[in-house]
């Protein structure tokens, strides 16, 4: 929607806008100006026309609203209301610079002003002559006489031949500001043109970034969707594993202890049958070093305490021998049990390690299970005694072909 505003000053001097940017534009330097005179002249300045940024300030306090609400999208429903007030600002905006206004840019408003400067009365004569070409007779002060002079000066200076030059570089002056003034409300309109064809592109490329935008939330809902999917397959499988890996570390805890328990068993008859092995060589050198010397003493008949004639010596001599030979038959069972529970014990160890490397990677039913407990914790045969019985170790065979069954 296109703004537009047609004003005129007390001297006739008449401005037209396109567009709301050269309004508030204009307004607001005009604004500044008398805003800046009046700070500068203080009291001595009156009159009506001082008053511009006030009623400057009521017109845009009604344009900005109507502005804001023909902007917006959706409109409010109050917008007939804002235009109405609005027109009806304008109105008044219009008659009021009609009757008061000043344009800063007139020839004889620096003289008006410099007149106010002097005194209140000279700028009062000076206003009455110019704009009313009037002269009020019934004051008979000087600030008044000085006024009608400053405005006899200014209306006829250029009758002057002396002062012809000064008053014609003054027009010109003159003829280049307006020139200006000229070129800035075209360069507001050009800018205003832009800012509209920015808006129009703007939309356009929102517009363009919206579809993009959308285009992009499904292709990641889509993508979102997808990895959701795979995320939940791996999600069950490592809950899967997991149970698994639980169920195996539960396993490696119950085995733990007897592996080790073996370990150190093993180590232990190991210790044990390399001591019974000392003892029994210790007993066969003493006995052979024994029966040697005494062989050697009954071969060359030498006499020795103990006569293998008479009874006492044939026990004597035979119990020796039966001591030496349960001796030795004792502490070799001892030697072979001890090495023998070793090498049990090694193999129980290394099947706890068989049995836990594959149920981490196979899965071991019930009966293998108890088949592998069983072999680990079944009663090993020391030797010792003939009558030992009970669950043993299975053969290799056994133990080949769980290993088998496993992997299949």
């Amino acid at each position: 929607m296109n703004f537009d505003l047609n004003i005129k000053d007390t001297f006739g001097k008449e401005f037209q806008f396109n567009n709301r940017q050269e309004i508030r534009s204009f307004l607001n330097l005009e604004k500044e100006y008398w805003l800046a005179k009046r700070k500068e002249i203080g009291k001595s300045l009156s009159g009506n026309f001082p008053a511009f940024p006030e009623q400057a300030e009521q017109f845009l306090a009604h344009f900005d609203l109507y502005e804001k609400a023909v902007l917006l999208e959706p409109q409010p429903d109050n917008l007939a209301q804002l235009k109405h007030n609005y027109e009806g600002a304008k109105t008044q905006f219009i008659q009021w610079c009609i009757q008061y206004w000043i344009y800063r840019g007139n020839a004889h408003t620096e003289a008006l002003l410099d007149a106010y400067k002097y005194s209140n009365e000279s700028g009062v004569a000076f206003w009455n002559a110019i704009k009313n070409h009037r002269v009020e007779n019934n004051s008979q002060r000087f600030d008044s006489f000085a006024g009608i002079m400053m405005a006899y000066e200014f209306l006829f200076q250029n009758e002057s031949f002396l002062n012809k030059r000064r008053y014609t570089e003054k027009r010109t002056f003159i003829t280049l500001r307006n020139e200006l003034e000229d070129e800035r409300n075209k360069q507001i309109s050009n800018f205003a043109e832009f800012n509209e064809e920015y808006s129009k592109w703007y939309k356009n490329l929102q517009g363009n970034i919206n579809d993009w935008f959308k285009d992009c939330r499904e292709r990641s809902d889509s993508t979102i969707n997808n990895h959701s999917t795979f995320f939940n397959q791996m999600t069950e499988h490592a809950i899967e594993r997991h149970t698994e890996l639980e169920n195996l570390y539960a396993e490696k805890l119950r085995l733990e202890k007897p592996a080790k328990y073996w370990e150190a068993r093993a180590k232990q008859l190991k210790i044990q049958g390399v001591i019974w092995s000392v003892l029994l060589v210790v007993v066969l050198l003493i006995g052979i070093g024994y029966f040697t010397l005494l062989f050697k003493y009954w071969f060359t008949g030498q006499q020795i305490s103990i006569s293998l004639h008479s009874l006492q010596g044939a026990v004597l001599l035979t119990v020796i021998i039966s001591t030496f030979i349960f001796s030795i038959r004792v502490l070799s069972r001892l030697v072979f049990s001890s090495f023998h529970l070793q090498r049990d014990a090694e193999e129980r160890q290394q099947l706890a390690y068989v049995y836990l490397a594959l149920s981490n990677e196979t899965k071991v039913d019930e009966e293998s299970r108890k088949i592998i407990l069983q072999s680990l914790f079944s009663r090993a045969e020391t030797g010792l005694l003939a009558s030992e019985s009970g669950p043993t170790m299975p053969a290799v065979d056994g133990i080949t072909g769980l290993v088998s069954k496993i992997n299949k």
